[in-house]
């Protein structure tokens, strides 16, 4: 009775030696460990006005820009795992700020965080 279960074990202990390993098929394209759209407040409509995105993890900082009307969600920290404060400024709006926004890595890449930043109109 003992040896179909040797057996069995020897089977399953040769099916895993590392040359059976199938490589992983990573694509080869940056992606962006943080995307952000900012909403306006009162209208829940993307804000079309350029502004400036700044994403921070220690002595690390990152800056990105939007470019409307064609793109107007900004795009930071690629390829980056960390622990991310998160700063939205644009003009004739209060600033944004969001803090430990967490970046995790997969196998090939980095899983993209989406925000959204709901901000208000200053003055």
């Amino acid at each position: 009775m003992k040896k179909p279960l040797a057996l069995s074990l020897l089977v399953l202990a040769s099916a895993c030696r590392s040359d059976s390993i199938v490589p992983i098929d990573c694509p080869e394209i940056a992606r962006p460990g943080i995307s952000l759209i900012a909403l306006d407040r009162a209208t829940a409509e993307p804000v079309r006005v350029k502004g400036t995105l700044v994403v921070r993890e220690g002595s690390f900082a990152e800056t990105a820009t939007n470019a409307p009307p064609v793109e107007l969600t900004f795009y930071a920290a690629y390829e980056r795992p960390g622990t991310y404060t998160v700063t939205l400024e644009i003009p004739g709006y209060e600033t944004w700020r969001l803090d430990g926004v967490v970046v995790n890595a997969n196998k090939c890449s980095v899983n993209t965080v989406p925000l959204a930043a709901q901000i208000s109109k200053s003055g």
